[in-house]
């Protein structure tokens, strides 16, 4: 059996879509630090940063999020 390649992928959007509040947008700067920080301590992980999303493009931009998520799985093929 050959052996598999696993990877890690975090989309972390930069907060400018429509659905962002300013509060939220307060928030990116840290979030972002959390999220390069919790990329670091996974070995192999990758940290993409996607301009033009906000909290929960996954659910109100399925379309993107399945796009980059196709664009890291092409990736490891």
């Amino acid at each position: 059996m050959s052996e598999g390649r696993v990877g890690i992928v975090l989309l972390h959007g930069l907060g400018q879509g429509p659905e962002s509040r300013n509060a939220v947008r307060a928030l990116l700067p840290a979030n972002l630090g959390a999220a390069r920080q919790l990329a670091s301590g996974i070995g192999g992980a990758e940290l993409r940063i996607v301009p033009g999303v906000g909290h929960e493009w996954n659910v109100r931009q399925p379309e993107r999020f399945a796009a980059e998520l196709e664009r890291f799985l092409a990736a490891r093929r």
